[in-house]
C-alpha cells in the first residue's frame, strides 16, 4: 500500500495515473479558462460560510439559558406615581395631533412573561425589558395599553415610566 501525502492508498488504485499528473495547469487565456474563471477568495469563502442547519435550535438554546423571575408587586405609592405619569402621557397622546405636536419621549421599564411552552417558567416566571422611543398613544379606557415606538405595552407589565425632560415633574418641583 502507497501513502501520498497523508492518505494510504491501495496499490491497485484505479486513478494513480491520474492522481499522479497532479493539478493541471491552464494558459491565462485557454478555452478552459475563459469559460470556467477562477473564483475570487471572497467568493471561495462564502461556500464554506456557517450555516444554521436546524432552523431555530441556537434560539431555543438561547431561550433556556434566561433567567426568570416573579413579578415585582408595585407598593402602592408607585402604583399612584405611575398611575399620575400615565395620566400625564395620556393628556400630551389625547389625539394623534396632540401626539404629534408633543412628541414625549419615554422609557418603559415591564414585564415579560415566559412565552415558551416547554420551559418550567410558561405561565408563571418572566423576565424585565425597557424600550425607549416617542410615546403615540395611552389608552385607558377600552385596551389599557400604552404604544411606544410602536409596541403596545399593557398597563399592569408597566413597572416604571421614566422621561431625560421634566415631562413628569410635580409643580412645585418645576419652581426649583
Amino acid at each position: 500500500m502507497e501513502a501520498i501525502g497523508v492518505v494510504p492508498l491501495p496499490g491497485d488504485f484505479k486513478y494513480m495515473s491520474v492522481l499522479l499528473k497532479g493539478r493541471p495547469v491552464h494558459e491565462k487565456y485557454d478555452a478552459f479558462s475563459i469559460r470556467h474563471p477562477k473564483m475570487p477568495n471572497g467568493q471561495r469563502a462564502k461556500q464554506f460560510a456557517p450555516f444554521d442547519a436546524l432552523k431555530g435550535f441556537h434560539e431555543a438554546i438561547m431561550s433556556k439559558e434566561v433567567r426568570y423571575v416573579p413579578q415585582a408587586e408595585l407598593s402602592r405609592e408607585e402604583e399612584r406615581e405611575l398611575n399620575r405619569r400615565l395620566e400625564i402621557l395620556h393628556n400630551l397622546t389625547f389625539n394623534s395631533r396632540m401626539a404629534r405636536i408633543n412628541r414625549p419621549f419615554v422609557t418603559v421599564f415591564y414585564f415579560v412573561p415566559c412565552a415558551d411552552p416547554q420551559h418550567p417558567a410558561f405561565g408563571v416566571l418572566g423576565r424585565y425589558e425597557s424600550i425607549s422611543g416617542f410615546c403615540t398613544k395611552v389608552d385607558p379606557d377600552l385596551s389599557q395599553t400604552l404604544l411606544v415606538s410602536g409596541q403596545r405595552i399593557p398597563f399592569d407589565a408597566i413597572q416604571k415610566i421614566e422621561s431625560e425632560v421634566s415631562l413628569f415633574k410635580r409643580p412645585a418641583e418645576q419652581a426649583v
